[in-house]
């Protein structure tokens, strides 16, 4: 997929407005989207004629890096799982070797994920990318797999936008 921080322009504009500039969690759910597919990302950055990156748009590239020093695990090198996403956009699957990675964009109310894809075993380990602790879980025969997230304040999370939860011994 190709898509440029600035929504209307592949190149450098001199007039751009905040509201035409992807934000943080447009350009990570469209990255996450695109990998658990299989496909590759490309995201342009429309320089000044001097070849300079203006500032609002380096904060979205670092931005990008900090959520990928965390949840990188999950995006390089990764593959495509045997699903790709949930009945809903905002879960996407990725794997690595034995690990399968479900990336959230959105923290569900009740602090529970639901997965209906993946099969709990006798070795089943739970874990959010950032967080370093196994998390609880149980099945349920209507809702799948029941994750019960950290009970954290926002500040003490290392991303704010799309987190990360790596589970091995799945099926």
């Amino acid at each position: 997929m190709c898509s440029s921080i600035d929504k209307l322009s592949w190149g450098y504009r001199r007039d751009i407005v905040m509201s035409d500039i992807a934000d943080e969690a447009e350009i990570i759910s469209e990255l996450v989207q695109t990998v658990s597919m299989g496909g590759n990302y490309l995201l342009n950055v429309g320089a000044t004629k001097d070849g300079l990156i203006v500032p609002v748009f380096q904060e979205r590239l670092l931005a990008v890096g900090k959520w990928l020093r965390i949840n990188g695990e999950a995006i390089y090198a990764s593959k495509p799982w045997r699903m790709q996403s949930e009945k809903n956009t905002s879960l996407c699957y990725t794997s690595k070797g034995s690990a399968v990675y479900a990336i959230f964009l959105h923290w569900p109310e009740n602090g529970v994920l639901s997965l209906k894809s993946p099969q709990a075993t006798s070795t089943t380990q739970i874990m959010m990318l950032g967080i370093q602790k196994d998390l609880k879980w149980s099945t349920s025969p209507s809702e799948g797999l029941l994750i019960y997230l950290p009970q954290l304040s926002p500040s003490a999370f290392p991303v704010e936008f799309g987190w990360t939860i790596k589970m091995t011994g799945v099926k």
